[in-house]
């Protein structure tokens, strides 16, 4: 069933437990209250924070087929996995008329990433599932336009307070497991939380932890977010994830390069840690020592390799656009790896081309320099881009549209787009002497929540 089949099977299934008076009182508080959050920054930026959400929740299902287990209540499932799109709909099509329209990325970032949605599109509708990847290219689209907008209304600082809050949310859901006991077993000693295994969740926490650490050291050190940041991470050392371990691994080197005295230091500690952490797993349990070091098919490097091989067959455009889950095969485990397979290495390359292309991209260079705290703000979302890429090498997210690293993904380019195009645009009007004075424009300040 697609994902369409299955929202519009939830909705009929919510109307048929309604009465007339009920539905209609229901869809028009609903309607309003989605026109109301859309002509508001703050209410596009809630719904993304809902919709991150509801993407974490609804990726397990409401029952796991391997182990039985139950995460959480049917209840939430259903609903989350319908409010994810029902949401996220209006998101998308905002980014894409902000991009079309010259607020939202700029042009030339636009046209990069239509290039490989294009070579994508042509080759899905070649092997005849162009449906599967239809939302997926709006995404693409959308998304960064969406991002860049929202942070020139809201300011970064802000938006990742909001992105913060869902740390917030995690902890209230791992309370709420242990109270209704659902799905509180660990998975080989692995903390799996309410996603489908323990590098999703280690995953998601990572995506928490990066925001919560700006809004730490340049917004807010209450002990409320010191409690906060250290509960995630406690959970994603649980959760026993390496590539969630060198997630957050550029964002904390250059914490610890700016607001450290001995930066050397502390980076060698953390590299230490990040081995300990892998290594540490031999002293747990047979089952983690076998997953690190054997040599057998389960093992992600096997995988790439078996890939890899099937890829050679077809090396220049690969089997197909859904081949892998038209022949029920396991996923590699890698985004690249998985594009190299079903559309060849023109599209690997390409894909691979356009990301550095859209992150390693910085018009404002020459600006930057006039404008420190921007200069600080824009590493870090650089750091955190590199952090997505790294996570890439290990979860196939580049492609497909039921994962959400994806859409932080882009939403992050968004805004980094943003904060480029806005100090190329004060350093222009400086130099060109349209102002008398250096601008006092701290961007991601100019607003608080």
């Amino acid at each position: 069933m697609d994902i369409f089949s299955r929202t519009f099977s939830i909705i009929n299934g919510l109307v048929s437990a309604l009465t007339l008076p009920g539905l209609l009182v229901l869809c028009l508080v609903g309607l309003t209250a989605v026109v109301l959050a859309l002509m508001s920054p703050r209410g596009r930026m809630i719904f993304f924070v809902i919709v991150v959400l509801c993407y974490a929740i609804s990726m397990s299902g409401s029952k796991d087929d391997e182990t039985g287990r139950v995460p959480l209540p049917g209840f939430m499932f259903s609903v989350a996995y319908a409010l994810k799109w029902i949401l996220l709909i209006p998101l998308i099509l905002y980014g894409l008329i902000a991009s079309i329209t010259g607020r939202g990325t700029s042009i030339i970032t636009t046209f990069a990433i239509f290039t490989v949605c294009l070579y994508i599109f042509v080759r899905a509708v070649a092997s005849g599932s162009w449906d599967r990847y239809f939302l997926w290219i709006f995404m693409m689209l959308g998304l960064p336009g969406f991002g860049a907008q929202i942070a020139k209304e809201l300011g970064v600082s802000n938006i990742f307070k909001y992105l913060f809050f869902l740390g917030y949310c995690v902890i209230f859901l791992a309370i709420l497991q242990l109270a209704l006991r659902h799905g509180t077993e660990l998975r080989g000693y692995r903390y799996t939380g309410f996603m489908p295994n323990p590098n999703s969740m280690g995953a998601f926490l990572s995506c928490l932890i990066v925001p919560g650490l700006w809004v730490f050291f340049e917004c807010s050190r209450t002990r409320l977010v010191v409690i906060i940041l250290a509960v995630l991470a406690i959970m994603l050392i649980a959760t026993g994830s390496r590539a969630s371990a060198c997630q957050v691994l550029p964002v904390a080197i250059l914490i610890a390069m700016r607001y450290t005295k001995r930066p050397l230091m502390w980076i060698s500690f953390m590299l230490m840690g990040t081995v300990i952490l892998v290594s540490s797993t031999w002293f747990l349990s047979d089952q983690i020592t076998a997953r690190f070091f054997s040599t057998s098919t389960s093992g992600r490097t096997d995988l790439w390799r078996e890939y890899w091989t099937i890829g050679m067959e077809t090396p220049f455009f690969g089997r197909g656009m859904g081949w892998i889950d038209e022949m029920n095969m396991y996923p590699p485990h890698n985004g690249f790896v998985f594009l190299f397979v079903e559309s060849g290495l023109t599209g690997m390359i390409l894909m691979g081309l356009v990301l550095l292309f859209v992150i390693f991209r910085n018009p404002a260079r020459k600006y930057y320099y006039m404008f420190p705290r921007q200069l600080l703000m824009r590493r870090f979302i650089f750091a955190q881009l590199i952090g997505f890429l790294i996570s890439g090498f290990f979860e196939s997210w580049f492609i497909g549209i039921g994962y959400f690293e994806l859409i932080l993904f882009l939403f992050t380019i968004g805004i980094k787009d943003a904060v480029d195009r806005e100090v190329n645009t004060l350093g222009h009007a400086y130099w060109d002497n349209s102002v008398f004075a250096m601008p006092a424009y701290d961007f991601g300040a100019v607003q608080t929540v």
